[in-house]
């Protein structure tokens, strides 16, 4: 299933770029793009647990960018990434100065991840950095799923992690590979406030404040498991990064 939702993104991409060529080269740019990340899954991922304490979490974003010119000052634009995200956690509080009972835990999310918004420069004037705003969505398709966790200093299983002071103990199972425990798609809205400046007639740089926020739970079925006080809530990816990319006009 991953494969076929993949290949529809690299189909749309690549037809989008070939549309755009075909009806007017000089509407289309296409470049690359990197974005540096603060990631968060909010609720949190908990299984059960008690895990309620978030830590900074840094990530990464990389790929390409195309931006086809409608008209005015009005353009559709496409991304395709690699996005690495997840959610670090700290848990179990104590007024104990020895930090090695807490409970750590760290999870990684790989994506391949398409945004496809509408795009407004709302200011264009020539020789000086234009502004501009953009709102769409976008379809992440999961790669790669990882969690870590250390306790009292020492990294631990996930079984064992999972199942101490949890009263859904008896339901837990370790999952043969961490993908299990996520649902493979993930779609959310995508929103950003940038500017724009021309360097050379035929290059275009842009920096970019990114928004994203998920819609759909990320918790695979069979690990949707309550809060033992709030009841289950859902987790949904959370993004905020600093985006740059290069567009060159074709």
């Amino acid at each position: 299933m991953k494969r076929n939702i993949i290949s529809v993104l690299f189909f749309f991409f690549f037809s989008l770029s070939l549309y755009a060529q075909n009806s007017n080269p000089t509407k289309l740019q296409l470049g690359p793009t990197m974005m540096v990340t603060s990631t968060n899954i909010t609720f949190e991922h908990n299984y059960g647990s008690g895990l309620n304490d978030y830590l900074f979490t840094t990530g990464f974003s990389g790929g390409i960018q195309a931006e086809y010119h409608l008209s005015g000052k009005n353009y559709l634009g496409a991304e395709l990434l690699y996005s690495m995200q997840g959610q670090d956690h700290t848990s179990w509080k104590t007024t104990s100065a020895d930090t090695t009972v807490l409970f750590l835990r760290k999870i990684d999310l790989n994506y391949f991840k398409m945004p496809i918004y509408y795009k407004r420069v709302y200011s264009s004037k020539s020789g000086l950095a234009n502004f501009y705003y953009n709102a769409g969505i976008y379809v992440g398709v999961l790669q790669y799923a990882s969690s870590r966790y250390i306790r009292r200093g020492l990294e631990t299983t996930f079984y064992d992690a999972m199942t101490e002071k949890n009263k859904y103990a008896d339901q837990i199972t370790q999952p043969e590979t961490f993908e299990e425990l996520f649902r493979p798609i993930d779609i959310g809205l995508s929103l950003g406030w940038g500017m724009q400046y021309r360097v050379t007639p035929k290059v275009l740089f842009l920096l970019e404040s990114r928004v994203e926020v998920g819609l759909t739970d990320i918790n695979d079925k069979d690990w949707r498991f309550p809060h033992k006080s709030l009841g289950y809530r859902s987790s949904v990816n959370a993004l905020l990064g600093l985006k740059l990319s290069t567009l060159f006009d074709l």
